[in-house]
């Protein structure tokens, strides 16, 4: 076969005046100028033509090319999966292949291969013709873009594209994991429908307003979605425009979305807890001034006021006050109303009402929360929208069962009584119940004008009741005291033996120990000590004193002191709780006697709580009597100390007393 070279090409097949035509010379001047390697093969399976790239690719030289089989170019993996480089080209028709071309000094590199069969005009000789493209750089490309995929698809973000009709073109897994939908769903979908909330839209929409007008690169927006299960999710999107040609339009965007549902929770616990903390220490400082309150003076109302001023100061709450039962005990009424707030009457009805909030903390004695958007509670939502509050706590001021009155808070803040902050309240309930009841005490202790009830006592489970009972006698109480844990009566016997009394006494649960005394007027009289829970227990947490009491076979009439203001009902049913068949039988109110008053005040008013009580166990086991009922060891194993004890707190009350009696200057 004829060759020919032009211009240092080499023509295999053709005639020498075919190739030496201006216009062949030309195309091959041509070819040498693509950058795609052209490269064709004769029939007989041999190089016949070739441009400069295929050279400046491989390396060869042209003599080189002349002479190699055209296999030499394919890897040797590559050159026996194939029949032939020229019925591989002939075999592609339309379509391409991508084949590793071998250089010289072994480094393959990847081309795109189309060929096609083609004819010479004049010779009818045919030729296998390849244009061979070099795509090292595609194939970078496209393993760039598939990390880019697979990054795209295993990042827990979310991430996006938008038409420009605001509609989802492309999304990853992350995205319909958070969407809750599957992505042939999400595609195609407005991305407006996954709002939940119309002032969400409304934000998106400003925010695209200003992106597009170019007041901004990159939109944030925060929003809650919502998916199909109704399940609520929190996510925070950043986006920016696809570059288009025309301003002012919206082109469709690329954006990232992330779930911050959990981060959004912990911030709000934390601020929570931060609110939670700031109020205990506000609790914690009312608590304090509520002790100095109660040194410098014994009035409840300051004590009242200074914690409702306190509570109002704070920013979390609206307002505070109190209310206690009206003297009927049908009616609540506030005691310590906030100023600016208006007249609190309907409100305090709808707060004690059947199943209102202050009647359950009054029956439980426990912090109760209420808030505006409860369900089943639309009079108290109307009330909350009067008033401008979103949530209210009832703290009982209680102390030993006994409720005093009840605390309101309202705040704006539908959440704003967490859990610890309940706990902090529930600490100052119990706190202000018992400076109330301290300072009841001390107004039944020293008020010249007191109430007196006269209860009958039915129950068994009393003991005085019991023994009588079981004895069928009389029994008279002398006095009784409060010694820590524990409550001592000194008790006349009238138609039983005293000795049977004892051993009776001793028998049952709730005496600790039983003496008789032998009274130096001659009558019949036994000590008892009592453990808590007892009768005088109840009757003093519920802030009276019992002041005589006799016991009969069938029932006992008691006779307690509360203080003029004190609510009848706050007195009797905290008996009745412990001791069910109590029924009241007669309230008056009496003066005290002059001297009574002035004893107190002067000769007991000096003495601690507990030399009063040695001195007053003593009389009452007739220590004093002469000859003595009692001995100095006898008190002492009764009050459970030791003699020397006994006689040091008898030295000083009895100090007290004549110091009061004989130095009144």
């Amino acid at each position: 076969m004829p060759k020919v070279e032009v211009s240092g090409r080499v023509f295999r097949g053709m005639s020498e005046s075919a190739v030496r035509e201006p216009s062949v010379g030309l195309i091959a001047h041509l070819l040498d100028a693509v950058e795609d390697v052209v490269y064709a093969i004769d029939a007989d399976g041999r190089s016949a033509f070739w441009n400069e790239t295929l050279e400046e690719t491989t390396g060869y030289s042209g003599a080189e090319i002349a002479d190699m089989p055209p296999e030499q170019f394919l890897p040797p993996a590559q050159r026996e999966a194939t029949p032939g480089l020229g019925e591989a080209i002939e075999a592609l028709g339309d379509g391409t292949v991508v084949l590793d071309l071998l250089t010289k000094n072994g480094e393959t590199i990847p081309h795109e291969v189309r060929g096609r069969t083609v004819a010479d005009p004049e010779t009818g000789e045919r030729y296998r013709v390849a244009i061979a493209r070099d795509v090292r750089d595609r194939r970078a490309r496209q393993r760039e873009l598939e990390r880019y995929e697979t990054i795209v698809e295993t990042v827990s973000d979310g991430v996006y594209t938008l038409d420009e009709d605001l509609r989802f073109s492309f999304v990853n897994e992350g995205l319909c994991e958070l969407l809750g939908r599957e992505r042939d769903a999400v595609l195609g979908m407005p991305v407006t429908d996954l709002f939940a909330f119309d002032d969400d839209r409304r934000a998106a929409a400003e925010l695209r307003r200003r992106v597009t007008e170019g007041d901004v690169d990159v939109g944030t927006i925060a929003g809650t979605g919502r998916r199909p299960d109704g399940s609520i999710f929190e996510a925070e999107a950043r986006y920016h425009l696809n570059p288009a040609p025309v301003d002012g339009e919206y082109r469709g965007s690329v954006g990232v979305v992330r779930d911050v549902t959990a981060r959004n929770r912990k911030e709000r616990r934390l601020e929570r807890q931060r609110d939670e903390l700031e109020t205990l220490e506000r609790i914690n400082r009312i608590l304090l001034e509520t002790t100095r309150d109660l040194v410098q003076t014994a009035d409840r109302e300051v004590v009242e006021r200074t914690i409702c001023g306190g509570l109002t100061d704070a920013d979390p709450y609206e307002f505070a006050w109190t209310i206690e039962r009206a003297v009927d005990g049908d009616r609540v009424r506030p005691r310590t109303a906030p100023e600016g707030v208006g007249a609190l009457d309907g409100l305090a009805a709808v707060v004690d009402a059947e199943e209102g909030l202050a009647a359950r903390a009054r029956r439980t004695a426990e912090v109760q929360v209420r808030t505006a958007g409860d369900p089943g509670w639309e009079r108290w939502a109307r009330v909350a929208e009067e008033y401008g509050f979103g949530a209210v706590a009832a703290v009982p001021l209680h102390h030993e069962g006994t409720v005093y009155g009840t605390l309101l808070i309202h705040s704006a803040r539908e959440t704003a009584f967490g859990e610890r902050e309940r706990t902090g309240f529930a600490v100052l309930g119990r706190t202000v119940g018992f400076v109330i009841n301290a300072l009841r005490t001390h107004e039944l202790l020293f008020s010249d004008t007191v109430d007196e009830l006269e209860l009958r006592v039915a129950d068994t489970d009393a003991a005085l009741v019991e023994l009588a009972t079981a004895l069928d006698c009389e029994l008279r109480l002398d006095g009784c005291v409060a010694a820590g844990q524990e409550w001592l009566a000194y008790v006349d016997v009238d138609g039983a033996p005293v000795a049977d009394v004892v051993a009776a006494a001793t028998e049952r649960p709730g005496v600790e120990r039983a003496r008789a005394i032998s009274a130096s007027d001659g009558s019949e009289r036994i000590e008892l000590v009592y453990a808590d829970p007892s009768l005088f227990h109840t009757v003093d947490h519920a802030g009276a004193a019992v002041t005589s009491a006799v016991a009969g076979p069938t029932d006992a009439r008691l006779v307690v002191e509360t203080p003029v203001d004190a609510d009848v009902r706050d007195v009797v049913e905290p008996i009745r709780r412990d001791f069910p068949a109590v029924a009241l039988l007669a309230r008056r109110e009496v003066d005290r006697a002059a001297a009574t008053a002035d004893g107190l005040n002067g000769g007991l008013a000096g003495l601690t709580d507990r030399q009063r009580q040695v001195l007053e166990v003593a009389y009452r086991a007739g220590y004093f009597d002469w000859p003595r009922d009692s001995t100095a060891a006898e008190v002492a194993e009764s009050l459970d100390i030791a003699s020397a004890t006994l006689h040091g707190h008898l030295r000083k009350a009895e100090a007290g007393v004549l110091e009061a009696l004989f130095d009144r200057g």
